[in-house]
């Protein structure tokens, strides 16, 4: 009986540890002054051991906008952020068959302060107009995308051409 409090009482405090929250993100962005319009945005949870984990996926509209309400978990904590790969940039990219594919993007973490710890967001996290065209465009590494300078991370993707992500 008493293996048994000490497993329960052991174990509260990491169940009790789980880092969780909600946050609106939005945004819009730009590829050479015109708007980036159609192309994927992602938000990932930073898991710092596995693959992040991708929480919601959704493309700009006509006018390079965006914006995202989700809610999430993770142990220990939640490291949620935004992602959208960078086509805007013709160096960074390559034809691979039918698609066109970029090592380049766009990684920017949400700030702890606009995650509320309630399944509504109380704030919005602006990341503002963005050109992806600039020659250094954010990109927040965390977890094993800091190690080494990021080898140990793919971040390439690709597209069909002249379509949207893939």
């Amino acid at each position: 009986m008493w293996k048994l409090i000490l497993l329960i009482s052991l174990g509260f405090p990491i169940v009790n540890s789980i880092g969780e929250g909600s946050f609106h993100v939005s945004g819009r962005l730009m590829c050479g002054g015109k708007p980036y319009a159609n192309e994927s945005v992602s938000i990932y949870e930073k898991n710092y051991m596995l693959t992040d984990i991708l929480m919601e996926s959704l493309f700009t509209d006509e006018d390079g906008n965006f914006s995202v309400k989700t809610f999430g978990k993770d142990w220990p904590h939640f490291t949620p952020y935004l992602y959208a790969p960078n086509y805007c940039k013709p160096v960074d990219n390559f034809v691979f068959a039918d698609r066109e594919c970029t090592d380049s993007a766009l990684q920017i973490l949400i700030p702890t302060e606009f995650v509320s710890p309630t399944r509504t967001p109380t704030k919005i996290f602006d990341i503002g107009e963005i050109d992806m065209s600039a020659d250094e465009v954010k990109y927040e590494n965390v977890g094993l995308g800091s190690v080494g300078g990021g080898f140990l991370v793919n971040d390439k993707r690709c597209k069909y051409r002249n379509s949207t992500s893939t």
